[in-house]
């Protein structure tokens, strides 16, 4: 076997319609054969029946923001918080990760409301030194009601790991939170609000929708066409928010909250 050739035998391998027991050459860094039963090769690498399958996508995970504010007010440096994420996502057999970075905080507090674009900056450097185990994407998730949105944002804009936008609007009442005590729960119980600062959020939550969001839904949906960037809405709960979607362009539907809206999801883009 060459120094620069890899097989690795006995193993369940998935392919795209079936799993098949054999073997896989890999030369160069590429898959250069795949072969059912067993090989005789020496140096071959014996998986002892283990399932082996293509490295796994993931286009959606807060585990980077978990990793730099573990608790409220509690930030650890990005390079640390970068490394530990990268070897969790690689153990999961991820190879290709979209980090998700939201932009944007209407209260201005936690993760969202500060600038995080010192991540750029540490994943390329962690590039350059090849230690990175998985390819870091980045998905960034714009909170439509918030003021700073677009600011945040623009650190973002023009670097070329960026490849996909979500738009999300999180104004209790609607959408996720159309239950308002569960809004109420999740405020009170993690972020730590009071009743009473829940309900004046609430009281004025309405206006600041009607300020930002609209405008910063045609602000990113524009950005995303113009810039060739896969567009998706998030926790689309009636079918007419799906239909919305469509019309903005949007090519995934994040996280459908109801029955009615993931079944309008899945149904092509032609039907009526």
């Amino acid at each position: 076997m060459n120094h620069d050739e890899l097989i690795l035998c006995n193993a369940r391998i998935v392919l795209a319609g079936e799993v098949v027991h054999g073997s896989v050459r890999v030369q160069g860094g590429r898959i250069t054969d795949i072969a059912t039963g067993g090989t005789s090769v020496p140096g071959a690498h014996d998986l002892d029946g283990d399932h082996l399958l293509p490295g796994l996508v993931e286009v959606h995970t807060d585990n980077l923001e978990r990793h730099v504010t573990p608790r409220p007010k509690v930030h650890f440096p990005m390079l640390g918080a970068v490394q530990a994420h990268d070897a969790e996502v690689a153990s999961a057999g991820i190879t290709t990760v979209l980090d998700a970075i939201g932009v944007g905080d209407p209260y201005d507090e936690g993760f969202r409301s500060r600038d995080q674009s010192e991540l750029l900056q540490v994943l390329d450097r962690l590039d350059d030194a090849g230690v990175l185990r998985a390819d870091h994407l980045i998905h960034v998730r714009c909170e439509l009601p918030a003021h700073n949105a677009r600011a945040l944002f623009e650190p973002f804009s023009r670097h070329p790991r960026l490849r996909l936008i979500s738009l999300m609007d999180h104004t209790p009442g609607q959408r996720q939170w159309t239950d308002i005590e569960h809004a109420r729960v999740y405020y009170t119980g993690k972020k730590g609000w009071s009743n009473a600062q829940f309900e004046a959020e609430v009281r004025i939550a309405p206006e600041r929708q009607q300020q930002y969001a609209t405008p910063n839904r045609a602000w990113f949906t524009d950005f995303a066409h113009t810039h060739r960037v896969a567009l998706a809405t998030h926790d689309d709960t009636t079918v007419e928010h799906v239909d919305e979607a469509r019309a903005l362009g949007a090519s995934m539907s994040e996280f459908p909250t109801t029955l009615a809206a993931a079944q309008r999801a899945k149904e092509p883009a032609c039907a009526p």
